[in-house]
């Protein structure tokens, strides 16, 4: 069984498809800021992996490397970003459910194996949700 409030708020998110993007002040970021580096640095590993589209987000880390201030947010790169949050959420909800559900195997030489892989797939999505945010 899935938690309903991660189930509720991840539909939440599934929901919006289309925003009108509204400048932050001062959002330009540095090129040294650690947390967006992360996830840029996922980008080319995102890009090939996700369903999601992020040509915008190919491009801002491509432009990183000249290490130049530059706008990750902006208004060509936030519904790629909302859609690929999306994307991980559903994968990762869906993957604690999995490795939820190998605990209930009684077979214990499947049951180890399944967890590894369970729990690899679980910490790598998790690390991607951690550098996106």
């Amino acid at each position: 069984m899935v938690h309903s409030v991660s189930t509720h708020y991840l539909a939440c998110f599934q929901w919006l498809k289309s925003r009108t993007f509204q400048p932050i002040n001062r959002a330009t970021t540095k090129p040294d800021n650690e947390n967006d580096q992360l996830f840029l640095n996922d980008i080319p590993i995102l890009s090939k992996l996700a369903n999601t589209k992020i040509s915008n987000l190919e491009k801002m880390a491509k432009v990183v490397k000249e290490k130049k201030p530059f706008n990750l947010y902006n208004k060509d790169t936030c519904m790629e970003f909302h859609r690929l949050l999306c994307e991980i959420l559903k994968h990762f909800h869906k993957s604690l459910n999995d490795l939820k559900n190998i605990h209930k195997l009684t077979v214990i030489r499947w049951k180890q194996k399944l967890e590894i892989g369970q729990s690899n797939q679980v910490l790598a999505l998790g690390q991607a949700l951690r550098a996106i945010v």
